[in-house]
């Protein structure tokens, strides 16, 4: 069965474009106009990826993105016109697995559903309990983590981040090219019931914007949906490391953990 395409689009050309390019690259596509009937037909439909644009005729794309965020963990690619960087900012905040401006080439869109649709077949999740952190030195790529000191060294350069910024990156760092689910983070990272998703999903941002040149695109702490987080490590100069860690390897990927998965925007229960 083709993978099955939601767009959200008043534009009618636009809409006939993106129709047109989705199915000669095999994809079944479904049209609506408004953030309603892209609520009322997800279920039904149940696509295995979303198009929406924010400008919507009866309500913002970016709540329909937060509704369905909060019932799916079904990729969410944003189309917008607005490209300031606060906007693509509230969009990944609401849930957006991908947020692409306006005018696209048809063939970059192509290429990012690809990569999420893939990506939702990954088998990779990590166990709920994770090993006792090392009291060392962590390396990976041109991150360096001082576990013991709490210091954390950019290709050379310190920098200061508050606890759970600190413990997310050196449990992402120690299990490097692993994929860590949220449920595994929260749990790790803060005292039981004192955090939730949304939490998570602030400190990863904030995380994003200390260690990456592009926090709207990431490279170094990748979100794999429906999965969790992973670290691809970075060398001096931009290279993308494979295997670079210097602590006890772990398994490449475990069985998925049954708990909640995806990037976190919803109430820890």
């Amino acid at each position: 069965m083709s993978q099955r395409v939601l767009v959200v689009e008043d534009d009618s050309e636009l809409v006939e474009v993106l129709e047109h390019k989705l199915r000669s690259h095999g994809l079944e596509a479904v049209s609506v106009c408004t953030g309603g009937e892209a609520l009322d037909l997800f279920d039904s439909y149940r696509p295995d990826l979303v198009l929406l644009d924010v400008r919507l005729p009866d309500i913002s794309g970016l709540e329909v993105c937060r509704k369905l965020r909060a019932r799916s963990h079904t990729p969410i690619v944003i189309l917008s016109v607005m490209a300031r960087e606060e906007d693509k900012v509230a969009g990944l905040q609401q849930g957006a697995d991908d947020y692409i401006t306006k005018p696209f080439s048809p063939r970059e869109l192509l290429v990012r559903l690809e990569a999420l649709i893939l990506s939702r077949e990954t088998p990779a999740a990590p166990p709920d309990a994770l090993d006792e952190p090392p009291q060392g030195i962590l390396e990976a790529g041109d991150i360096t983590i001082d576990v013991r000191g709490q210091e954390v060294l950019l290709a050379g350069r310190e920098l200061r981040l508050p606890p759970s910024q600190f413990n997310i990156l050196r449990i992402l760092v120690e299990h490097a090219q692993r994929v860590v689910s949220p449920a595994t983070l929260v749990d790790h990272v803060w005292p039981r019931g004192l955090a939730n998703y949304s939490d998570l999903a602030d400190a990863i941002m904030a995380l994003r914007s200390a260690i990456e040149e592009d926090p709207v695109h990431p490279q170094r702490i990748v979100h794999v949906p429906p999965y969790g987080y992973q670290f691809v490590p970075h060398a001096p100069g931009g290279r993308i490391e494979v295997g670079a860690y210097s602590g006890e390897p772990g398994e490449a990927a475990a069985e998925g953990d049954g708990g909640t998965d995806g990037e976190p925007r919803e109430q820890r229960p």
